[in-house]
């Protein structure tokens, strides 16, 4: 069963959530230690010709009761998205675990960069050629802020996967 923490954070708006993703918060009814070396086990090896770019997986102690985790994929040509995150001993047999995901800002700014740019190309043109010239940008920056989210979102289903009882 999976139980969230009780800790009170800011509730996300629906917006809030299909363009930053979903907040990770919960308790994972494993040790501490197990739960490291769960989320240490979802990490791929590099390989030289692969469709999908591996999952690594980076743990680093804190302190004695705190371990930090970062989990990245590469979702396309530079489109990087991380998970980090933090596991916290609550007792022997319980680790709360929180955590956010991030996709590169790189991809958010090429965003914000063509929509404008592909309006000033519209503007310019008198005769309005151009139309498969506004499309197309916004289809391609489109595509890859898709596929941004779409790795963003297998990655927090690993989390969820890997260290609760139940499927998400």
């Amino acid at each position: 069963m999976l139980i969230k923490s009780k800790r009170k954070l800011k509730s996300q708006s629906s917006l809030h959530t299909l363009v930053f993703g979903k907040r990770i918060d919960f308790i994972a009814p494993f040790p501490l230690e197990e739960c490291a070396s769960r989320l240490a086990a979802k990490s791929e090896p590099r390989r030289w010709f692969s469709w999908s770019n591996p999952v690594t997986v980076s743990i680093n102690a804190k302190e004695d009761d705190h371990y930090g985790f970062r989990l990245h994929k590469d979702a396309g040509r530079n489109l990087h998205v991380w998970i980090l995150g933090n596991l916290e001993r609550i007792d022997d047999d319980s680790t709360l675990v929180t955590g956010h995901p991030m996709i590169s800002p790189l991809t958010y700014f090429f965003i914000l960069l063509a929509i404008p740019l592909s309006f000033s190309i519209f503007q310019l043109n008198p005769f309005f050629p151009g139309i498969p010239w506004i499309i197309f940008p916004v289809i391609l920056i489109g595509s890859f802020w898709i596929a941004s989210a779409a790795v963003r979102d297998s990655l927090i289903r690993v989390v969820y996967n890997t260290l609760s009882d139940e499927f998400i």
